[in-house]
């Protein structure tokens, strides 16, 4: 399985890419919105995992460009990751 993890925060990204190697998944990274929709412009992926607060454009948006897509990767199964302990 091939994911790509969009993640400000690098210590979030090593944690699920330790976890994901453990279960024999490949995890791409991005540390920022733009850069996750350009992977995703130029690479095969089967999930998305995005964090939801991102500097800049934050989780949210990410996935609406995603959805906004016309081609088949609108469809991309997308898994929102937080570590926000703050509530609300």
């Amino acid at each position: 399985m091939n994911i790509l993890f969009i993640e400000d925060d690098p210590m979030n990204r090593r944690v699920v890419k330790d976890m994901l190697d453990v279960a024999g998944a490949t995890m791409a990274e991005a540390a920022w919105a733009e850069e996750g929709l350009a992977r995703i412009d130029s690479e095969t992926f089967d999930i998305v995992l995005v964090d939801l607060r991102m500097p800049g454009t934050d989780g949210f948006e990410t996935i609406r460009q995603i959805r906004a897509r016309t081609d088949a990767k609108a469809g991309l199964p997308i898994i929102v990751v937080t570590a926000d302990t703050a509530g609300g």
